[in-house]
């Protein structure tokens, strides 16, 4: 970067051109200009020199000679740029540089940490489908634990109950007649007939007892 010396050494020839007879040359005001134009000027060294003030005075502005016109115009013009450039550069800086400890995206990311973590969706509870005689099957399994509570030989005919239930659960379609599924194993006579009962009436007789105790 060029020192603010040398910038006052061109800001001081300047002025003799302006002020001195002999010196107003346009040679010597362009030789100057064309040095200036070279030289890495910081917008700092712009204010504190004043150069910027001098290659934009009248009399470089409206000098006779076109060329001088046109370089203090051009020189004028880039200085402007340039610091305006730096300047607009410079305050997003330093305010991103004030607002660092503060700025949006740390918050945003504070606040994402100290979300609890998203529950997983629960899964819908298993519903397990019932089959077309889930209805009499239950039934089955009701007289089964009557019989169990019995005790003794009454065992065996809740072991038979509990095997008719369990075979009708298996069954895909729904059961019109005891003497549709007599053919299946564990469908005894006495479980056939129950089911016709219960097809027919709607109850099984001997289970209706057990309810009422009369068993």
């Amino acid at each position: 970067m060029v020192s603010k010396e040398e910038i006052e050494d061109c800001r001081e020839r300047l002025k003799e051109c302006r002020s001195t007879t002999g010196q107003q040359d346009p040679k010597r005001i362009l030789s100057i200009f064309e040095e200036l134009s070279k030289k890495p000027i910081s917008v700092e060294i712009l204010h504190t020199t004043g150069i910027g003030k001098e290659v934009n005075d009248r009399f470089f502005k409206n000098h006779a000679d076109q060329e001088v016109r046109e370089h203090c115009t051009e020189l004028v013009r880039k200085w402007k740029d340039f610091a305006l450039g730096k300047s607009a550069s410079a305050a997003p800086a330093a305010a991103a540089a004030q607002k660092k400890p503060d700025s949006p995206p740390p918050r945003k990311l504070e606040k994402r940490a100290a979300e609890p973590p998203v529950k997983a969706a629960k899964s819908p509870k298993k519903t397990f489908e019932t089959g077309p005689n889930e209805e009499l099957a239950k039934l089955f399994d009701e007289l089964s634990s009557f019989e169990f509570k019995k005790g003794g030989t009454s065992k065996f005919a809740g072991v038979a109950y509990k095997s008719v239930a369990a075979t009708l659960r298996g069954l895909h379609e729904k059961v019109d007649s005891g003497k549709s599924i007599a053919h299946l194993k564990g469908i005894g006579k006495e479980s056939v007939k129950k089911i016709d009962q219960y097809i027919e009436t709607g109850s099984i007789e001997r289970l209706e007892k057990y309810r009422n105790g009369e068993d």
